[in-house]
Formats: C-alpha cells, sequence, structure tokens
C-alpha cells in the first residue's frame, strides 16, 4: 500500500501544480507581467529570425503587427483600476489575430539578454502563428510551454542532485511562481540555475563519475545561458575553473576558458551594439561610457552603494518585493500573506544557516558563499551603469526578485537532511498553497476590482516605500 501511495504522489503533485497555474493564468490578464511586453516581443522576433537586435536609434526587430497591438492595448490600460477596462483588454485579445504582416518594434533594453533564454515562447509563437491561433491563444501556449520547460529543469536538477530545501522555498515565494508562471525569463533564468548548480554539487561530489564529461558540458552551457542573459550572473563562470583545482581534470579548464571567453564576448557585443534611447535615466550617455566613469572612479562606486544600503525604507523595498510585487510592478500582495512569507522565508534562512552545517566540502561552501555574495555585489553595479541617473546618488532601478537566484545559489552551500521528507514536504507544500492563493487574492484585487481606496499595502515606484 506504501509503494503504491508513493506512484500517485508525482502524478497528484503535477495535477495540483498544473491546476495551481491554470486558475492562476485566468486570472492574470497577459502582458501583465514585470516588462512582459517587451520580453514577448523579443521572443517574437527571435521566431522571425533575430538572433540580436538591430536598429538605430532603438534596437529592435520586425513582428507581427498583432504583437505589436497586443502590447499597445496592455500600455493603454496598464494604469487603469477599472475591472471593466481589463476584461475588454482581454476580449480584445481573444479576437486579435495574427496579420500576417510584420512591423519594426524598438525593445533596446531585452537587446542585451543572450536569447536562449526566448527560445521556448519563440518556438511557440512560431508554430501558433502557422497554426492560425487568436493572440490569446498563443499567449496561453506560451505560458504553457515556457512553464513545462521550467518545471521539466527542475525535475532534472532534482535527479542530478538533490534541491536544498531553502532553493525550493525561494522557487515558491509569490514573486517566483508569478514569473514561474509567465512566459518571460525569470521563470526560465531560476530553473537555469538551480540546474547548474545541481550539476555543480554532483560533480563535486562524484569527480570520477562515467557522465562528468557530459555533465560538465550541460552546466558550461546553461552558465553561458545564464550567465548571458544576467550580467550579475557572471561569477557562475568560476564554477568549471573551481572544480579543475578540486580534481585537475583538464575539461573543467577547457570550459572554463571557452564560458568565460563566450560570456564576455557576448556581453562586449551587446554592449556596443544594442542603441538605448528609450529605456535610460542617462540619455545621450552610453552604458559603456558609464562603465568606463566608474572604472576610473571607484571611489564614487562605493559612495553610491554605501548610500543606498544605508537607505531603510529602499531596504524594506527590496525585502518586501522579493517576496512579490505582481503585474507591472503595481499589483500588491495583501499584507497578511506578505507577513506569512516573511516568516516563512526568514525561518527557512535561519533553519538553514542555524541548523544546517555548510557542505563537507567546506571549502566548497565557502565559495559558494563568495561567489553569491559577488552576484548580489553585481546586481547592484549593472544597474549603476544600465538604470541609474548619471551622475548617481543611488542605485536606482533594483528589485527584489533580483535576489532570488542568488539565495537559491545560496542554499546549495548547506547540508540538509531529506531521510525525513516530511519535516521538509508539508511545510513547502503548504507554503506553495499559500503563494498560489496569495497571487490569485492579488490578481483579484488588482484586476478584477477597484482598489483605489484599498488599506493594503499600496507601492510608490518613484517614492519607494509602502503605506500599510
Amino acid at each position: 500500500m506504501k509503494r503504491e501511495s508513493k506512484l500517485l504522489i508525482f502524478p497528484l503533485a503535477l495535477l495540483i501544480i498544473y491546476s495551481s497555474f491554470f486558475l492562476v493564468f485566468n486570472k492574470k490578464p497577459p502582458l501583465t507581467s514585470p516588462d512582459e511586453v517587451n520580453h514577448f516581443s523579443r521572443s517574437a522576433a527571435l521566431a522571425n529570425g533575430y538572433f540580436t537586435l538591430v536598429g538605430q536609434p532603438n534596437s529592435g526587430g520586425e513582428i507581427d503587427n498583432a504583437i505589436i497591438e497586443a502590447g499597445a492595448a496592455e500600455k493603454a490600460i496598464e494604469n487603469s483600476f477599472n475591472p471593466q477596462d481589463f476584461s475588454n483588454y482581454v476580449n480584445k485579445l481573444q479576437d486579435l489575430t495574427f496579420t500576417g504582416s510584420n512591423a519594426f518594434y524598438a525593445m533596446p533594453n531585452v537587446a542585451y539578454y543572450f536569447p536562449a533564454v526566448y527560445t521556448p515562447q519563440a518556438v511557440t509563437i512560431a508554430i501558433a502563428e502557422k497554426a492560425g491561433l487568436t493572440f490569446y491563444q498563443t499567449y496561453f501556449f506560451a505560458s504553457t510551454v515556457t512553464f513545462t520547460v521550467s518545471l521539466l529543469i527542475i525535475l532534472l536538477a532534482w535527479r542530478i542532485y538533490p534541491i536544498p530545501p531553502l532553493a525550493l522555498a525561494t522557487l515558491i515565494l509569490p514573486m517566483s511562481l508569478y514569473q514561474l508562471f509567465s512566459p518571460t525569463i525569470d521563470g526560465l533564468s531560476i530553473s537555469f540555475a538551480i540546474l547548474t548548480m545541481s550539476i555543480f554539487m554532483n560533480l563535486v561530489k562524484n569527480p570520477v563519475s562515467e557522465k562528468y564529461n557530459s555533465l560538465v558540458t550541460l552546466m558550461s552551457i546553461f552558465i553561458f545561458f545564464l550567465a548571458g542573459s544576467r550580467a550579475n550572473l557572471l561569477p557562475f563562470v568560476l564554477l568549471p575553473l573551481w572544480l579543475f583545482g578540486l580534481n585537475k581534470r583538464k575539461i573543467n579548464l577547457v570550459w572554463f576558458v571557452v564560458t568565460t571567453v563566450a560570456v564576455l564576448g557576448w556581453t562586449v557585443f551587446a554592449l556596443k551594439t544594442t542603441h538605448n534611447t528609450v529605456v535610460t535615466l542617462h540619455p545621450g550617455v552610453e552604458a559603456t561610457d558609464v562603465i568606463k566613469y566608474y572604472i576610473s572612479h571607484p571611489l564614487e562606486v562605493i559612495k553610491v552603494l554605501v548610500h543606498t544600503l544605508t537607505d531603510a525604507k529602499l531596504v524594506a523595498t527590496y525585502f518586501i518585493t522579493f517576496i512579490g510585487l505582481l503585474g507591472v510592478l503595481d499589483s500588491t500582495i495583501r499584507i497578511e500573506f506578505t507577513v506569512i512569507f516573511a516568516v516563512f522565508i526568514i525561518f527557512m534562512i535561519l533553519k538553514t544557516f542555524v541548523k544546517d552545517r555548510v557542505v563537507s566540502e567546506k571549502w566548497t561552501a565557502w565559495f559558494i558563499i563568495l561567489i553569491t555574495i559577488a552576484a548580489v555585489f553585481l546586481i547592484f553595479l549593472a544597474l549603476l551603469a544600465q538604470w541609474s541617473p548619471f551622475p548617481a546618488v543611488e542605485v536606482a532601478g533594483v528589485q527584489g526578485r533580483y535576489f532570488l537566484i542568488p539565495l537559491a545559489m545560496l542554499a546549495y552551500a548547506f547540508k540538509f537532511n531529506y531521510s525525513n521528507p516530511k519535516a521538509y514536504f508539508w511545510p513547502l507544500a503548504i507554503a506553495f498553497v499559500l503563494s498560489v492563493a496569495a497571487i490569485y487574492v492579488s490578481m483579484a484585487d488588482r484586476y478584477a476590482s477597484n482598489i483605489t481606496e484599498s488599506s493594503r499595502i499600496i507601492y510608490h515606484s518613484q517614492n519607494r516605500y509602502f503605506l500599510w
């Protein structure tokens, strides 16, 4: 009987997970994740053969006019608090079909990302266009496929090396789950990171594995995908080098050189070829010039970072948006859910740091901790160059969701014991259900009810504070 029960757990879990996905999808209007219009447009451009974006004064690519129309429709009602506007918007997308004619669409802020993170979406858009689906059906198709790919990658990571409880807790926070349910790059990126770290830990513990060469190759490919689309994840390129230091296998050194050259090459290429006069707070000054300035003025960088990290309201904003600021950064989690998940993630962090010990390979644990700190530091440096006014007083544009991957990385530095699965299963399962509930209620509040007079947390993006 016990064996039969275990066999039922996996399909039951899948049923619950996909039911949750469909529940949220039906409440979330299309293209209402952070910067999703441009991310979806980038996928469409890739489907049309634009491996890199082109054009001046702003980089972009040609996409079907229907996608441009859908994006314009979302922008038109983005700041509305009238539920009827969103209902009309969804109805419009259900009737909107591909035109077969393309037009240039500028999207310079997504030109920096290596397009591998847009591949599942691009494939589904290409198929949907050929099949004559409406935009709404295409969006549903792309969301489902992207989520499924992310889920399969996470399951593969688990097969290679068990995912630490803290990483799982990070995955099921409302912010993470919302992005996993959307056809954007955030869900794929965090699944890529978890797979990369699981492979890394497997190779640390099994240096003579028959699959070693295949695994280190797969890890290196995903390192390139990650660091090529997330500048702050550049420290990932050091993983093969650390493995070489541990076991002296030359393939590690080869892949370290290859991934480092590839990532740096792509980054320089993207910075040099991307033209951006739209999404910038320092118009007329290229990101490369800002980087050169701060390299030659390191004390200015330290001054800006200190000012940023000593702003209590700003740091509080990072934490609350880490838990979840949904929609186009205007759909807040209700206070009760915010408190629950604040307690949950703090408990998981403390449990990991206090009860769980660092992995048996202590130097490897400290290495993971150091590259995690470096990844966090690079978040601020990247946004200082790309998104902050110039010259800057503090770093602008930092969102709590940017810290999800570093926390998932950090979890791999600590030992954990799955010999008693109930100790982790029920807390994580309950947290998952509450996370889905938090997202659903947030979507209902934002898009299906008038919340202008709400007493919930109200986010002020310009002033960076919360009213309680």
